[in-house]
């Protein structure tokens, strides 16, 4: 968390769905609500039991979705320590009937609905994600016309990743310029995680987004920072500098704003201050 800090970011979304089973998980959530605490990064906790089918449920899919929606997710719900609900909504993991499942259990459990959607395929996820009240689906890189559709008149952000493809080695970026022509909101994140992207750096995100999503720097930067707080519904407290809201601010050394996307490996960023504490 202190190099997210150095590289600018305040605040972040964390994830469980690496353990799989009901006390991987819940500990996994348990650590995250300690480390809000004691460290100066805001971190918002998101369940993401349905990340993937353990192995002794992989001839099973339907029980493990029983699981969750028997056990996991009440006992996270009981907790209060997960703040939203992810399923990776995918051809070959969570199909949309479970997705849903899942979803609408746990909004009954007071957690608000995201999605890992049409990553790799058009799974029907962002449809999913239009009809359930989703705040935010993620990646999007193989959404269609009619996924779009869904997600505009759903209200929900897009928030793109597009370190993960360039991570993967792929040229299938998400059509930043049809889901903005579409009406939709924009955010951007890294997706820092040990398989599939291992950049931490929001600056090197917002050069990816201007040279492969197509985005202006304008564009970008608000989706790094303010789209961005709206969809984790932290931009009451940050994501821009007004009057109440908490000091996180990043000063660059730079001359302009325009000159960040041309800084790719060093990071030109003199000074963080984090709720008015320099880093």
């Amino acid at each position: 968390m202190k190099r997210f800090l150095e590289l600018g970011t305040t605040t972040v979304e964390s994830k469980s769905g690496y353990g799989l089973d009901t006390d991987s998980e819940l500990k996994s959530l348990r650590v995250l609500d300690k480390l809000n605490q004691d460290l100066l990064i805001d971190i918002v906790p998101t369940f993401l039991g349905a990340h993937a089918f353990p192995p002794e449920y992989s001839d099973n899919h339907n029980g493990y979705v029983e699981l969750l929606c028997n056990d996991m997710i009440p006992e996270v719900g009981k907790q209060g320590i997960a703040k939203y609900c992810d399923v990776f909504c995918e051809n070959g993991y969570f199909t949309v009937n479970q997705s849903k499942q899942i979803l609408e259990t746990a909004k009954k459990y007071g957690m608000i609905p995201r999605l890992h959607a049409d990553e790799f395929k058009d799974s029907g996820a962002a449809k999913l994600a239009g009809e359930i009240g989703a705040i935010s689906a993620d990646h999007l890189m193989a959404v269609s016309d009619s996924g779009i559709q869904f997600l505009s008149s759903g209200g929900v952000t897009a928030t793109l990743l597009p370190g993960t493809t360039f991570f993967l080695g792929s040229n299938s970026y998400a059509p930043a310029r049809k889901l903005l022509d579409a009406g939709i909101s924009i955010a951007l994140a890294t997706d820092f995680n040990p398989g599939s992207c291992h950049i931490q750096s929001m600056s090197f995100i917002i050069s990816l987004a201007c040279l492969n999503l197509k985005l202006n720097l304008e564009e970008a930067f608000q989706a790094a920072t303010w789209e961005s707080a709206k969809t984790l519904n932290v931009h009451n407290e940050v994501g821009s500098l007004e009057v109440g809201k908490k000091a996180d601010i990043v000063i660059w050394d730079l001359e302009r704003l325009i000159e960040i996307p041309y800084f790719t490996s060093d990071v030109p960023i003199y000074k963080v201050i984090k709720s008015g504490t320099c880093i």
